[in-house]
């Protein structure tokens, strides 16, 4: 069986998809190739400070994290493309309107339901919200993982 190939997509690829690329890493260890990227096509830029902090926790680093554009060969390498939030979901339709099948609105996995309109964005803002929002997508990731069907 082929690695599967996820991607993590937000806005500026500092905060929420690098968090869920590195937390899809910890969980998935060799089982998947896990990047991130972003819309708004920010390149070379580390991950926010205080995203970095919020992932150390569950085992996860950013140090080596390094920001970079969504492309539309990118996504079609993909097997599934983790979305923040509708935006998202609609800036890669316009992109490719094929890569529907491929698209996870990962906040639709959020057991708490607490997020209806997509994984708020942190940025900017202090330690506490990147942790809150960290959790949020441990848990919609922990959701989203027990509906597939990976090999242990």
């Amino acid at each position: 069986m082929s690695t599967r190939r996820i991607i993590c997509v937000c806005t500026g690829n500092i905060c929420r998809s690098p968090m869920a690329a590195a937390l899809l890493r910890i969980k998935l260890q060799q089982r998947a190739v896990v990047i991130s990227a972003g819309t708004l096509g920010l390149v070379g830029r580390p991950a926010a400070q205080f995203a970095q902090m919020a992932v150390e926790p569950y085992g996860a680093s950013l140090d080596d994290h390094r920001s970079q554009g969504v492309s539309l060969p990118l996504m079609r390498m993909a097997d599934h493309i983790l979305v923040m939030s509708p935006r998202h979901s609609r800036h890669l339709l316009q992109l490719a309107p094929d890569l529907q099948s491929r698209l996870v609105e990962i906040w639709r996995f959020d057991p708490e339901q607490q997020v209806e309109t997509g994984i708020p964005d942190p940025v900017g803002q202090g330690r506490e919200i990147f942790e809150h929002c960290c959790a949020i997508i441990d848990r919609c990731i922990d959701a989203w993982l027990a509906t597939l069907n990976l090999p242990h």
